[in-house]
């Protein structure tokens, strides 16, 4: 396996490419790893705060916390699949559901059901959602 490092000239954004023997490659930003890396921390320090009163809440919390932590990077990666769509357009980004389209947006067909901003709003309000959980874990073990 080899890594190819990309870097776009207009917006500068770094980006690694593993590239496996096949010839697939998925692009994964340095950003994103970095996402990952804090949610890891994330994950591990703030429930370490209860490890010496009780452990297995501690451990409750951590395996919480990395549930969502995957939430929020899997989340993360369709949104901006899905961002990358309705910049691009969606027949150009994806040509196989020309055919399908039954849904109608402002008198276009399109495969989707919400425009852009109700699916970034959606996409908020989850993350939210899934980052407030957590405190009812905290408030818990707190009190």
């Amino acid at each position: 396996m080899r890594v190819i490092e990309a870097l776009n000239m207009k917006y500068e954004i770094h980006i690694l490419i593993f590239v496996s023997e096949t010839g697939w490659g998925s692009p994964v930003s340095i950003e994103y790893m970095n996402l990952a890396l804090a949610l890891i921390i994330y994950s591990v320090r703030y429930p370490a705060l209860f490890w010496s009163t009780n452990k297995c809440l501690g451990l409750i919390f951590s395996f919480q916390l990395l549930i969502n932590g995957l939430h929020t990077l899997l989340s993360f990666a369709g949104m901006s699949i899905l961002y990358k769509v309705h910049v691009l357009g969606v027949w150009k980004a994806l040509p196989l559901l020309k055919h399908n389209s039954r849904v109608y947006n402002f008198g276009n067909p399109t495969p989707f059901l919400l425009n852009s901003q109700v699916t970034f709003a959606m996409y908020i309000l989850s993350t939210l959602l899934v980052l407030a959980s957590s405190i009812v874990l905290y408030f818990y073990g707190h009190t």
